[in-house]
């Protein structure tokens, strides 16, 4: 575990056992039931060095001096324990984006600890057993842990909301153009000069939402690291033909062009970046130069239609476009023609900023994306572009996005390395 997600973890534990407090006074105050007397706890625990492990009642076992404040002090430290041991096991997501149901089950987990330590050494028997109602004690003891881990992930979306607020100033919604899809989210880092980051999210063109489980934090890490991040939402097929799409991007971007620069960014420090179809915006909108950007990083996208393209070759141009305009998926495009030109490797051409195609190793042949991708790398290179394509292990499609927020996710970090390194190039 790295640092932070102890710390996370420490604070968790802490609040979640004080949650757990909160509700053993709830139960004392509305009906008189008694939790555990942690003073007991710490004369189990002070006896421990004469050699004594179980007891056969600790309430008739001698006092000890400064037991209670140990007992206090043993209940919050295993209630630590308990939180740490969770994050330890749970993926580094869920910090970042916390969900109820493990944290439920763990809470359920830590039951076992008084069931088959606490209460035996106590003297209660196992799980409560030798207690005057031994079902009434253990549906209590299963109540309050439960309480445990809905406190455990209360204190961890605090922290996790705290956490994002802390690290960036986010305008939601806010419109580059008329329309309810013209709207993007900007997260501006505290700082002066700052490179911007502009997000395309996927969905065939169809549909997908920056808001979407898949992008919704994909700007959370780039403030911290000293670089703004605006994610984009644009026009949709079928209710909006293609070129809207990549209009939209055009648009987005020359609005963060035109206003970064009043939020403290500098305007010739912009870099483009793109998930599936949002790849294929990004890589379109980069061949036309656009002023300030400064690279360009599609993410998981095709650069031409390699399918179709051989079914050309194999079946003439002319069957192929009368069968293109007959499939109403297509209909957004209107031609055969429309089609194939939206395709970024058509539009190479020299003088471009340089691109850095990320490809996961899931997705490099079906369909064909390190294919295309080194395609358009040798075609942009070949006219003196600086363009490279890199393989990134272990992922698939969505799982090279989904990390992004991730405390050390190292797709963040090549992202961030090659716009810091853009950033402090001479334009």
């Amino acid at each position: 575990m790295k640092r932070q997600d102890i710390l996370i973890a420490v604070a968790m534990g802490v609040g979640a056992t004080l949650v757990m407090d909160l509700w053993n006074l709830f139960l004392a105050r509305a009906f008189g039931i008694r939790s555990l007397d942690y003073g007991l706890l710490g004369r189990w625990l002070l006896h421990m060095p004469e050699g004594t492990f179980r007891h056969a009642s600790i309430a008739k076992t001698p006092a000890k001096s400064f037991e209670r404040p140990a007992g206090w002090l043993a209940h919050y430290t295993i209630g630590v324990v308990f939180a740490v041991v969770f994050v330890a096991l749970m993926p580094a997501s869920w910090t970042a984006k916390p969900t109820l149901a493990p944290a439920l089950v763990w809470g359920i987990i830590t039951v076992v600890f008084p069931y088959f330590l606490l209460q035996p050494a106590l003297g209660l028997g196992v799980a409560a057993s030798r207690t005057p109602r031994p079902a009434a004690a253990r549906l209590k003891s299963l109540a309050t842990h439960i309480v445990f881990g809905i406190g455990l992930y209360l204190c961890a979306l605090l922290i996790a909301r705290a956490a994002f607020a802390a690290e960036s100033e986010v305008q939601r919604d806010v419109a580059y153009g008329p329309d309810a899809k013209q709207r993007l989210d900007l997260s501006v880092p505290d700082a002066k000069g700052f490179p911007t980051v502009v997000f395309v999210h996927g969905g065939s063109l169809t549909s997908g939402d920056k808001e979407d489980e898949d992008y919704g934090a994909v700007c959370r890490r780039f403030p911290a690291a000293g670089i703004a991040c605006a994610s984009v939402n644009y026009r949709l097929a079928p209710a909006h033909a293609w070129p809207a799409q990549a209009e939209d991007v055009a648009a987005a971007l020359a609005w963060v062009r035109a206003n970064i620069g009043a939020r403290g960014g500098d305007p010739a420090r912009l870099y483009l970046v793109g998930h599936s179809s949002g790849a294929m915006l990004v890589a379109l909108a980069g061949t036309d130069k656009p002023a300030g950007v400064r690279g360009v990083v599609p993410m998981g996208s095709i650069m031409y239609d390699e399918e179709l393209e051989q079914a050309i070759e194999k079946h003439g141009r002319e069957r192929v476009a009368a069968a293109f305009v007959k499939d109403p998926d297509n209909a957004m495009y209107g031609s055969l023609d429309a089609y194939l030109d939206h395709w970024p490797i058509r539009r190479v051409q020299a003088g471009m900023p340089p691109y850095l195609f990320l490809v996961a190793e899931e997705e490099r042949e079906h369909p064909p994306v390190l294919k295309t991708n080194e395609a358009f790398v040798e075609r942009a290179v070949a006219l003196g572009n600086r363009a490279e394509c890199r393989v990134l292990s272990g992922r698939d499609h969505y799982g090279a996005i989904r990390k992004l927020a991730e405390p050390g996710d190292p797709v963040f970090a090549i992202i961030r390395d090659f716009v810091r390194a853009g950033a402090t190039a001479a334009p």
